[in-house]
């Protein structure tokens, strides 16, 4: 557990560096605070979340705490034990993945997706393809599938590449949820071919497409421009549109990802204003991002934000 409590120092302490941007952002933190300085006095705010938020979001509320003289604990015990605890009154507020086939998870409280965690398809700037179904990661990855595609040529590509063959990879379950999700989202629950090479983190995984022209792999992370790798667009169908894992399209389009849900009591709305602020804010954004979580972009974020802002 990460216990927070208030330090001594000016609002602004340790900012000097930091961008126009986040000096905005933290002016209107800092108003938020000082109104909710009554009820926040006594109270300490108790955050359970999801296992899959790591070190970076601990640093990153951390310091928000720190600057604005709050005490919050946080604990990472799992989405459902997070929920529970929510249930049980002893947390506050929880940051929650919602699986598939869990629509339930946070009712009866005030639910809010508010990041995504994507399953990326990714090959080697090299490949010549720029999209891919459904059905045709189903058969390229999956164990059993009724189109078993070995060859880039069923994928429809022509000339050299038609007989080359294809070199699937994935992240282990060991290395996050890409592996869980893709099975409920694209394999149908079903297991995944022996073929399959399974890398043990990010960056084995994209070291291994890039090395050799015919691979693709599915990983958590969007490829920076200069790494040698792309990302597919993904379709439902060959007739539906294909969309890529950008911010714009994760709440909806892009079908392959995992989203990320803030709950709380309705009545703990005033208490918690400044957090949800900041668990809103570019700030946090970035800490999220270092563990793969695309939040939504900044005009629905505010959006949320003010909505946030109305719970009694």
């Amino acid at each position: 557990m990460l216990h927070l409590r208030p330090i001594a120092c000016l609002p602004d302490c340790g900012t000097a560096a930091r961008s126009p941007e986040n000096s905005r952002v933290r002016t209107a933190l800092l108003g938020l605070v000082l109104l909710a300085l009554p009820a926040l006095a006594s109270a300490q705010i108790r955050v359970a979340s999801s296992d899959l938020l790591g070190p970076a979001f601990r640093e990153a509320v951390a310091e928000f705490a720190r600057d604005y003289q709050l005490e919050i604990t946080i604990e990472m015990p799992g989405s459902r034990p997070a929920m529970d605890k929510l249930r049980e009154g002893t947390t506050d507020l929880v940051i929650v993945a919602q699986v598939p086939g869990d629509a339930a998870l946070v009712e009866p409280f005030v639910g809010r997706i508010f990041a995504y965690q994507p399953i990326v398809v990714i090959v080697p700037e090299a490949l010549p393809l720029s999209q891919i179904t459904f059905t045709q990661l189903h058969g390229i990855f999956a164990l059993g599938a009724l189109d078993n595609f070995a060859s880039w040529g069923m994928i429809g590509l022509t000339g050299d590449w038609r007989t080359r063959a294809i070199a699937p990879h994935i992240l282990a379950a060991s290395a996050g949820i890409t592996q869980t999700l893709a099975q409920r989202l694209i394999f149908n629950g079903g297991a995944i071919k022996p073929t399959v090479t399974q890398a043990a983190n990010l960056e084995q995984l994209g070291q291994r497409v890039r090395a050799a022209d015919g691979t693709i792999g599915l990983t958590s992370q969007m490829p920076s421009p200069d790494s040698g790798l792309r990302a597919l667009a993904v379709a439902a169908t060959m007739s539906d549109a294909a969309y890529l894992p950008t911010p714009e399209n994760l709440p909806a389009g892009y079908q392959l990802r995992l989203p990320l849900l803030l709950a709380l009591r309705r009545a703990s709305g005033p208490q918690l204003q400044p957090l949800l602020q900041f668990l809103l804010s570019d700030e946090c954004a970035a800490a999220m991002a270092k563990d793969n979580f695309i939040q939504l972009p900044r005009g629905p974020r505010s959006q949320l934000a003010l909505e946030l802002e109305q719970l009694r």
